[in-house]
């Protein structure tokens, strides 16, 4: 038998308690070994403890539970914030996808000084795509839009973006002459083609020209009440060419 100083300590030692009751006296108590099932001893008013005895305490002793788990506490307060994490790294530009239903597409790219050009009819609009395609530092790219009917003028609206390098510079060619180089970086593209001729063109060009082009445009072309999508993307450089056109009919 063990007497504690205070009734407050008897479950503060209760493990030693056990421990040394036990291996004087040999007596058997019952408890389960698990952390979820509480374990029982005897106590009473002067802190004196003592193991069960065949599951019941002696005269003028109570039952307790040494370790049974109390409630759940409160939910602590929210930490504080975070210091935000540094911007990651701008991931490469992906690949072109495909056209959507009804489009169609043209391409023309060379690697060296030889020309490379392919063509595709708009359908509905009676516009051919035609891509051409030059490297080297004298190559040029070109998409060229070519009437095939003389039926009527066409407008152009859209917007672009472009980046150069060194010399390399863009232009748009339009009713029988160019235009002043576009500017670099955003842009507007807004114009009406008139049709004199069969096979008159309007034209977006980059030139190498002692350094380098990137363009892009997203632009509608609108002829006889019907509009189709257009995007047109030119690259040029010393050693790689590549001119690509995609049209999606919106009806």
């Amino acid at each position: 038998m063990t007497t504690l100083p205070r009734p407050g300590r008897a479950l503060l030692v209760v493990g030693a308690a056990i421990a040394v009751v036990g291996a004087a006296t040999g007596a058997t108590y019952a408890a389960t070994t698990t952390s979820t099932s509480a374990v029982y001893a005897c106590t009473n008013s002067h802190g004196t403890l003592r193991l069960l005895n065949h599951g019941r305490c002696p005269r003028g002793f109570t039952k307790i539970a040494i370790n049974q788990r109390g409630p759940r506490g409160a939910t602590g307060p929210r930490g504080v914030q975070g210091v935000p994490g540094q911007p990651g790294i701008q991931g490469i530009q992906g690949v072109p996808g495909q056209p959507g239903p009804g489009a169609v597409a043209v391409a023309a790219e060379t690697t060296a000084a030889t020309t490379d050009f392919h063509e595709t009819l708009i359908p509905g609009i009676q516009l051919t795509m035609h891509a051409v395609c030059a490297a080297s530092t004298s190559g040029v790219a070109g998409l060229y839009l070519m009437d095939e009917s003389q039926s009527a003028a066409y407008d152009v609206k859209g917007t672009y973006n472009l980046a150069t390098q060194g010399s390399g510079r863009a232009l748009l060619v339009n009713n029988g002459g160019p235009t002043p180089n576009l500017a670099t970086g955003l842009g507007l593209i807004d114009y009406t083609q008139q049709v004199r001729s069969f096979r008159e063109a309007s034209e977006f060009v980059t030139a190498y020209n002692a350094g380098g082009a990137e363009f892009a445009a997203d632009l509608t072309v609108t002829r006889g009440g019907m509009t189709v999508l257009l995007h047109v993307y030119l690259h040029q450089a010393a050693d790689r060419c590549l001119v690509q056109g995609w049209a999606t009919p919106t009806s």
